[in-house]
């Protein structure tokens, strides 16, 4: 394989050679194009200085008039200065001002009288946008974040050809994705092939495990470990191998076993059949995992004991937070622990919490562990079912461990909002597998249960949610994230058998038609399925993020053929619930084909924009009908509304059922759509959600159904 490798590194290197000259055009910002935002240009020094507003700052970059750009121009550039960074910076590549024709991206935050270099490789946006490949009045829109009163500098911004640096950089990214396209395609016939023999169970005590099977009955069949950070398809030599004869065999091996230096876990392993015949090792049957778990607990089966919900609602401020639990009435409650926040390396404070797994000491950070403590301890109380967002976050935030994110973080991870976790090496599964023990048993107790675990976030769009790399196919990534799922099910579950692990994903569902996304959640979900059908099932469900793809009245604009109500629609918003709705009741896509897969709308909402009065109205009868959908739909188990309030970090999008603590004229005051989703479920439902028939133009809301 390492020799296909480098092949094929130097085919791109040579291709890319074959371009040559330092073809530059360069881009004026316009200060007059600038809304939201103030842009002056001092012509002496070219320098463009920008002050954000308070929404959706923006200016635009022109290319000269009637250009067109050559095809070897595939890099843009600019210098900045801008000490506050920019999280959400989003270029729109134009004419065509649509989101799926934007980038969203980062500028990292500078020292003082520090020109940082910002550059952006255009090869998708030329190829997969068509942007300035023939003569046109092309421009770029820079989209400034949404925060108000940042000061950004900007000079030198440039289109151009690529250095023969950056050449050698595309020419292993390209040989980067060709090897996992193909080991993607490899992972996939073995997903469809049929074999003779097959793994039949693997039973898991405390302190062996027992794997049984059955073969054809012919010689040198030898049963083989597959570890969580190897690739089975790839694999020459296993890590541990033991023959077996007759067609039925039982063997028994030890549950621990030493492996790269940690004490391992072999309930984290799946176990294949392989055959030998001296020269060769071929795959003889599907991996199976754990099919028997050893329970170290087994709490009572916990429900939400109604479809509503909320995320983040521990978040501010106090007071009001814990009277809104009460006055709510939500039957579920959403919260997040990051990992290279909650863990450590090494000691930080006296009061972290020392603890050991696979003979390594790691260290849970104390006043994290309380404040989540304290969280669970009051969703308990309230009877609510806790659902939990395991992720782990960039390590240059000042809130994360830069030296524990070394580890933890994927080492494929380049950027984006949220980081893959590292299963990749045996250091990075250690330690996920020990952050995911220790919550597992913390947050199994009475009074203190976290029922539900999400696997990261909206991981369809995986650059910026779960970010895994620039290059990440599909079949890749999701063998990945299937990979990640069983390690948290095999370390999470034998605390609470009922505790369900949740695949996670944002509104493309049969294409993909938006900013960010990079595969279509239904077929990331179909492989999921298909793993789970060879592998072995275990419990699973989906976390759904129907946002309306337009805002606020997405029962007017949510429409074909961006919406429809079949399996095929590009998006599920709350126009279409009835899509999601298909899926669960599907029997094919049953937990063990009997029973229906939970499935959490785990962050919703509507935003009301610039929270003008007809904004707040349209949010709130947005509210109104979601709700009424969702709770009608047998095959939804929560409705979890996101935010308790407007927060400025949402990328403009104000969608909480409060008004920012910031807002001065009503800080923290409620919005209409919070007496609308206090109402919800309560017996003052229909009185309270009256009035908004007539703002979503019906007369009952039998009509909201498919039409």
């Amino acid at each position: 394989m390492k020799s296909s490798y480098r092949t094929i590194t130097s085919l791109a290197l040579a291709a890319l050679f074959a371009f040559s000259g330092s073809a530059q055009t360069q881009l004026s910002i316009n200060p007059e194009s600038a809304r939201f935002c103030t842009a002056t240009l001092d012509k002496a020094t070219g320098i463009t200085s920008i002050v954000t507003g308070p929404k959706d700052p923006q200016s635009i970059a022109n290319l000269p008039h009637g250009s067109s750009l050559d095809p070897s121009v595939t890099i843009l550039t600019f210098e900045y200065q801008c000490p506050e960074g920019i999280q959400d910076f989003q270029l729109f590549f134009a004419p065509e001002l649509k989101e799926k024709n934007s980038v969203m991206t980062k500028l990292r935050a500078t020292n003082a009288d520090e020109w940082a270099t910002f550059t952006l490789h255009l090869t998708d946006v030329r190829d997969k946008m068509n942007w300035a490949n023939t003569t046109g009045n092309w421009y770029i829109r820079l989209d400034w974040g949404n925060e108000e009163g940042k000061h950004i500098r900007v000079r030198n911004i440039a289109v151009r050809q690529p250095t023969k640096e950056e050449k050698v950089v595309m020419a292993q990214s390209a040989a980067d994705l060709h090897y996992k396209e193909m080991l993607g395609a490899n992972i996939e016939s073995y997903l469809y092939s049929s074999f003779s023999c097959r793994i039949t169970d693997v039973e898991v005590t405390p302190s062996n495990i027992t794997i049984c099977g059955e073969t054809d009955g012919k010689a040198g069949y030898q049963v083989a470990e597959v570890l969580p950070y190897e690739n089975l398809t790839e694999l020459k030599k296993f890590v541990f191998t033991k023959p077996v004869s007759g067609k039925n065999f039982r063997i028994t091996v030890a549950r621990k076993a030493n492996y790269d230096g940690f004490r391992y876990d072999r309930s984290l392993s799946k176990w294949v059949i392989i055959s030998d015949n001296g020269t060769s090792q071929q795959i003889s049957s599907h991996a199976l995992y754990a099919s028997k778990m050893d329970y170290k607990n087994n709490p009572t089966a916990h429900k939400p004991f109604n479809k509503k919900g909320m995320l983040g609602i521990a978040f501010w401020p106090d007071n009001d937070g814990i009277v809104d639990i009460d006055t709510m009435n939500c039957g579920t409650i959403g919260m997040g622990i990051t990992l290279n926040n909650y863990f450590h390396l090494t000691r930080h404070s006296p009061e972290d919490v020392e603890f050991s797994y696979g003979g390594r000491t790691y260290y849970a950070d104390g006043k994290t562990v309380r404040n989540t403590d304290n969280m669970v301890r009051t969703y308990n109380r309230h009877n609510c079912y806790v659902l939990c967002y395991v992720r782990c976050y960039p390590p240059d935030l000042s809130w994360t461990d830069s030296v524990a994110s070394k580890v933890l973080l994927h080492p494929q991870c380049s950027g984006g909002f949220q980081c893959a976790m590292n299963i990749a090496t045996p250091e990075g599964l250690n330690a996920v597998a020990a952050c995911m023990d220790f919550i597992g048993k913390r947050y199994s107790q009475p009074g203190m249960r976290i029922h539900i675990w999400a696997t990261q976030n909206e991981v369809n769009a995986n650059k910026m949610w779960c970010n895994l790399g620039d290059n990440s196919p599909e079949m890749y990534f999701t063998d990945y994230y299937t990979r990640l799922m069983r390690v948290m099910a095999n370390t999470l579950q034998p605390y609470d058998p009922n505790a369900a692990i949740l695949a996670v994903f944002e509104h493309n569902w049969a294409q993909i038609s938006g900013n960010g996304s990079q595969y279509p959640s239904r077929n990331m979900l179909d492989k999921i399925l298909l793993f789970s059908e060879n592998e072995g099932d275990f419990l699973w469900g989906m976390g759904a993020h129907p946002y309306p793809a337009h805002q606020p009245d997405f029962w007017v604009k949510d429409v074909a053929p961006e919406v429809t109500f079949d399996q095929s629609s590009p998006k599920v918003t709350f126009k279409n619930l009835e899509v999601l709705n298909e899926w669960a009741l599907n029997p094919a896509h049953f937990y063990n084909k009997t029973e229906k897969r939970p499935v959490f709308l785990c962050e919703n909402g509507v935003s009301s924009m610039d929270n003008t009065e007809h904004n707040l109205t349209l949010q709130a009868a947005g509210a109104a009908y979601a709700w009424k959908k969702a709770n009608a739909l047998p095959g939804i188990d929560s409705f979890m509304w996101y935010s308790p309030s407007d927060y400025s970090t949402d990328f403009g999008l104000l969608l909480g059922l409060r008004f920012s603590g910031d807002d001065k004229n009503h800080p923290y005051e409620r919005k209409p759509s919070w007496f609308v989703w206090q109402a919800a479920g309560s017996n003052r439902e229909d009185e309270v959600f009256a009035p908004y028939l007539k703002v979503i133009g019906i007369d009952s809301w039998d009509q909201i159904w498919k039409h």
